[in-house]
Parts: structure tokens; C-alpha cells; sequence
């Protein structure tokens, strides 16, 4: 009696894969192209989209980093806490001026209160507050006055018109310092600071 013995371990799994047909491959290699060619597009249209939201012009962006290496290290005189500078732009809408007070808060969103108001001071006599140096100021505040006189060359050069609103939220002492000016391509843009008043 002829026993056929197997060279298959009788522990092992024979698998055979299915082949696919030529069609069926075509068609996961069209589907793969097209799927890929979707991601792309919609991630192409994403970057654009991104890019209109958020234009900068490139006098803007020199502007911002002018303004904030002019201000670096300004303390605002009689805050109680460390004066931190914020470059801030509002894209040019109806306006051909910079606005009054209560039109100014509604564009910045200052977070006043109902207490709160927001008033519009004259730039020049701003600074000739700021900027004065007198025989009692100690070295830190020396330094402050010089670095608004950099703030003040900075805008002087940069806009037409200028303006400093002071935005009062009476909240925690909290005041919203808005040094800015007009540039009617690219709209208002300046310097906030926030100082703190109790």
C-alpha cells in the first residue's frame, strides 16, 4: 500500500491570494489618481483662500516691525504693570479719515464696559506728554521718553493723519492705549498697549 506523503507541514495554512483582473487593477489606480488629485485641490484652495482673508501689503509689514523696534522696552508712564507693544491693523473700509471715538471702538472691539468709554486724544499733544524729560525721571523712565520720541518719528514718517485713543474698559483698571494713523490703502494700523490704572 503506497502512502503519498505531503511535503505541507500539517500545522501549516496554504493561502493563495485571489488575483485581480487587469480591469480591477485599472480601476484602484484611477481611483487612487483621482482621490490624490481631490486632497490636492481642495488643499490648494484652502492656501488661497487663507491668502484673501489675511492680505499684507509689504509697506504694512515694514511699518509693524519699525513700530515694534521703536517701541521695545517703552514703558506708558503711570501704569502699575510691564508695557507690552502690539502691532494692530484694520483693513481700510469706509473710512477716509480716522473715525470718532465711539466709531473707533466698535472697529478696535476694545472690550469696554458699560462703564467704560473710549476718547480721542490730539497725537501731537499726546506726545509732547510723552516724550518731555525732566530733571526728576530716573533712568527707566528717561529711556521711555526717548523710546516715544522713536514712536513718534516712526508715525510722523508713516501716516497723514494720527491720533491716540485712549479706551478706558473700567475693568480691573485695565486702559487700551491706541497710538495710530491713517494710510488710507492699507487702512488704520498702530501700536496698543494696555496700562494698568487703579
Amino acid at each position: 500500500m503506497n502512502h503519498q506523503t505531503s511535503s505541507v507541514p500539517p500545522h501549516a495554512h496554504t493561502s493563495r491570494r485571489p488575483r485581480l483582473s487587469a480591469k480591477t487593477t485599472w480601476d484602484l489606480i484611477l481611483a487612487t489618481v483621482a482621490v490624490s488629485f481631490f486632497a490636492f485641490a481642495l488643499l490648494a484652495e484652502g492656501a488661497v483662500a487663507q491668502e484673501e482673508a489675511t492680505p499684507v501689503s509689504s509697506n504694512q509689514s515694514r511699518l509693524e516691525k519699525k513700530l515694534l523696534r521703536a517701541s521695545e522696552g517703552v514703558q506708558y508712564p503711570g501704569s502699575e504693570s510691564d508695557s507690552t507693544w502690539t502691532f494692530v491693523s484694520y483693513p481700510s473700509g469706509a473710512e477716509t479719515e480716522l473715525p470718532d471715538p465711539a466709531r473707533f471702538e466698535e472697529i478696535s472691539g476694545c472690550p469696554v464696559t458699560p462703564d467704560g468709554s473710549t476718547a480721542r486724544q490730539d497725537f501731537d499733544a499726546a506726545f509732547d506728554r510723552l516724550t518731555g524729560i525732566e530733571k526728576w525721571m530716573d533712568t527707566g523712565q528717561v529711556r521711555s521718553a526717548k523710546g516715544f520720541r522713536k514712536i513718534e518719528r516712526v508715525m510722523l514718517r508713516s501716516y497723514e493723519e494720527r491720533a491716540v485713543y485712549r479706551c478706558d474698559t473700567a475693568a480691573f483698571g485695565q486702559v487700551y492705549y491706541y497710538f495710530v494713523g491713517l494710510d488710507e490703502p492699507d487702512g488704520i494700523s498702530g501700536l496698543l498697549t494696555v496700562s494698568t490704572e487703579t
